[in-house]
């Protein structure tokens, strides 16, 4: 059974998660200014415009987060999320790795914002060892 998160301003994070494009304009309006952020095995971005350009060179590799997502838990201002992500292999094969969001928010913004996965196998990524 498809899973969504409960509250309305963590339902309208959903769909920015699930958007198939990056938009730096509606992320911006959800974090922070001192946020957190991490993708795979890569160092923490610490700040929003850092974040953002993480944000950014993420999209610019995967196609999207499969939707709807497997499994979502909320607990007070944290969320987890169990999805995955989609990518395009050399020759343009969809494929995609198991991936869990966790998120936590401060007065409704994103805080910090940690997307777990193994990137392992998948083409130009760009957060190999911390790059």
């Amino acid at each position: 059974m498809p899973a969504t998160l409960k509250s309305p301003r963590a339902q309208s994070l959903q769909q920015l998660i699930e958007a198939t494009r990056f938009s730096k304009t509606d992320w911006a309006m959800v974090l922070t200014e001192g946020c957190h952020g991490r993708i795979g095995t890569a160092p923490p971005a610490v700040g929003k415009v850092p974040v953002l350009e993480m944000l950014q060179s993420f999209y610019s590799v995967a196609e999207r987060f499969h939707s709807p997502f497997a499994q979502a838990w909320e607990f007070r201002e944290a969320a987890i999320l169990e999805t995955e992500v989609v990518y395009s292999e050399r020759g343009g094969h969809l494929k995609s790795v198991p991936c869990a969001i966790i998120l936590r928010t401060l007065d409704g913004f994103i805080c910090d914002l940690r997307i777990l996965l193994d990137p392992t196998g998948i083409p130009s990524w760009p957060f190999v060892h911390g790059g």
